[in-house]
């Protein structure tokens, strides 16, 4: 017999109690009909075991967000997730390469102020990928730990990445790479995304998602009544576009619940087509502009985000079976994009202009590859 839907923070296959055993506050469970009899508010986490493979027992407020599937449905949603965060690692070691080149075609480059290209949406579904584990993540914590030690755990990671975000930015400051009057970058905006959105994660999402669009619509003011020149010569924005990539986490945590409840899942790709056409429709009142981190920025991205990101649920039993290298590197993101830094420097430093700056298309491509390859031994 399967629990009814909405147990907060496991997607691990789960049986039912045998007949007769009792139940925290809800007596004895002889029938399915004693699942109705516990009180709305509450729901009976049975032992399971999650996606780290650990097991819990909890009593914890029902969301409507997170259904049971089984576990090869669990496998398979892990693995879509997975592939979807490889390849998005994959596709920023490759673009932060060519970064220092030349002869590039311009979709592999950022857009210097308005306009969308390949590389302008790296960073968008890295967000992306964050928002899909970022809910249930934390969840899960809670029913292990209590909720004062998952919140901790969740300031403490933030506040590491924001600090190693900084580290790094010191390092380049002193070896001569130019920080746009800011020692900010993709780690600090992230880090400090993360934190600004653990006030909200335990809310519903409709509360984050309307959240995040009100920060975009104070962010689109202040951008454009001082802010705008302080965030273009920033990387990532700097602090002030920090809240943009908030709002941006904000409503990835809220397409990610969707993604989570099975009975309405299937709305994801409709709710990601609504950010991009809203993104679209907006662009005169706010061109869209990675350099500026602009709401339209935001919403187009993201919303693209969901759409590709569709993709791989909709092959998410054959990744589940197929080669695991884009997995492989969805688990280890931080590390390769750490690594990425080590193995980029003797290229800048040691190969010079004709072999780098100035090099050809298919050198390049050959360069690349050879990155690529060292970092997926």
């Amino acid at each position: 017999m399967r629990p009814p839907p909405g147990r907060l923070g496991n997607y691990s296959h789960s049986m039912a109690p045998p007949t007769g055993r009792p139940s925290s506050g809800c007596g004895p469970r002889r029938s399915s009909a004693s699942w109705r009899s516990c009180p709305p508010n509450v729901q009976i986490a049975c032992p399971s075991g999650d996606e780290d493979g650990d097991a819990s027992i909890s009593a914890l407020p029902r969301s409507p967000a997170l259904e049971e599937p089984s576990v090869a449905e669990n496998k398979a949603r892990i693995a879509a997730i997975d592939h979807f965060r490889g390849l998005t690692i994959l596709f920023m070691v490759l673009v932060n390469f060519l970064d220092g080149a030349v002869h590039v075609w311009p979709m592999l480059k950022h857009s210097p102020d308005v306009g969308l290209t390949f590389t302008d949406l790296v960073a968008p579904f890295f967000y992306f990928a964050i928002g899909l584990t970022y809910g249930p993540s934390v969840r899960r914590r809670i029913a292990k730990v209590g909720r004062d030690a998952a919140m901790q755990h969740l300031f403490e990671r933030y506040a590491a990445i924001l600090g190693l975000g900084y580290l790094i930015s010191a390092v380049g400051h002193v070896v001569g790479i130019p920080q746009g009057g800011q020692y900010w970058g993709v780690l600090q905006a992230i880090g400090m995304a993360g934190l600004v959105a653990i006030p909200f994660i335990l809310l519903p999402a409709w509360v984050r998602a309307l959240s995040g669009l009100i920060l975009l619509l104070a962010y689109h003011f202040l951008l454009y009544d001082g802010w705008l020149s302080i965030v273009k010569a920033a990387s990532h924005g700097g602090i002030q576009g920090a809240t943009a990539w908030s709002a941006m986490l904000l409503l990835a945590t809220a397409l990610g619940d969707l993604y989570a409840d099975e009975r309405n899942r299937r709305w994801l790709p409709w709710a990601g087509l609504l950010l991009v056409a809203a993104g679209v429709a907006l662009a005169p009142l706010s061109p869209v502009s990675k350099a500026r981190v602009s709401p339209t920025y935001v919403l187009v991205s993201t919303g693209l985000g969901a759409l590709v990101f569709w993709g791989f649920h909709r092959a998410e039993r054959l990744l589940a079976k197929g080669p695991r290298l884009l997995a492989a590197w969805g688990r280890n993101p931080l590390f390769l994009y750490l690594l990425q830094f080590g193995m980029l420097g003797p290229f800048y430093v040691l190969l010079g202009d004709a072999l780098y700056a100035q090099a050809p298309g298919w050198l390049l491509a050959l360069e690349d590859g050879a990155v690529l390859a060292v970092l997926s031994a």
